[in-house]
Formats: C-alpha cells, sequence, structure tokens
C-alpha cells in the first residue's frame, strides 16, 4: 500500500479519493507496518478499527522516515490520507500489511484497551 505516485511527491489531488478497506479472514487481525511515512505539515493519516470511524486514530507527520507498526482490533482497518497543504513536498507513506492469528493479540488489546501502535 502505498500514497499515489510513491515515491514521488503527492498532491492533495491525487489522495482526494484514496482509502484503503483491508479485512482479514476469521481469527485474525490486520498488522500494518509503516515502512515510510513522510506526509506533509497539515496532512494527517486517518486509521480506523472495524469501521469505528467516532473514535479513528489520527496520524500526524512524523520525523521523516520514521517506521511504525499498527494492529487492529478486529478483522478490519480502514486507512484514509487527508491531504491539505500543497506548500510542503513529501513522497507520502508506504506500508505492507499481513494478518496474524487474533489469539494473545487479542487478549493484549483487551488488558492493556484500545488499539496497538508500536
Amino acid at each position: 500500500m502505498k500514497t499515489p505516485g510513491f515515491p514521488k511527491d503527492y498532491t492533495s489531488a491525487s489522495v482526494r479519493d484514496c482509502f484503503w478497506k483491508i479485512i482479514a479472514p476469521r481469527g485474525h487481525l490486520v498488522r500494518l507496518e509503516f515502512i515510510t511515512f513522510q506526509i506533509r505539515v497539515n496532512d494527517r493519516v486517518k486509521i480506523s478499527y472495524d469501521w469505528n470511524w467516532w473514535y479513528p486514530w489520527h496520524i500526524y507527520r512524523l520525523t521523516p522516515w520514521h517506521s511504525f507498526t499498527v494492529y487492529s482490533t478486529g478483522r478490519q482497518l480502514g486507512v484514509q490520507l487527508f491531504g491539505a497543504d500543497e506548500v510542503d513536498h513529501r513522497v507520502g507513506f508506504l506500508a505492507n500489511y499481513t494478518m496474524v492469528p487474533a489469539g494473545g493479540m487479542r487478549h493484549f488489546l483487551a488488558v492493556y484497551g484500545g488499539s496497538l501502535l508500536r
């Protein structure tokens, strides 16, 4: 999964309709690893778990080329990039997703609450 044109700079127009919907098989969670995350100053990535749009995570600009991993709390994960700032130039993000067995991870999420971002 990557922003349009990656590794070239993206524009607000190119990400206007960018939405990724990932659904894991039953008994699995989604593991989303951002390998490269370099978005513009006023842009954000919205991550929703099991289509809970009321309480999504909003990830703003981090140190360029910073990588991190997100796990879903259920079978579904939604990712959307909102572009606002045309002055700054960034490459966007590159991410890989895999499906992982829910077993121990679901217990960890239940004990520590919400979603896991590490």
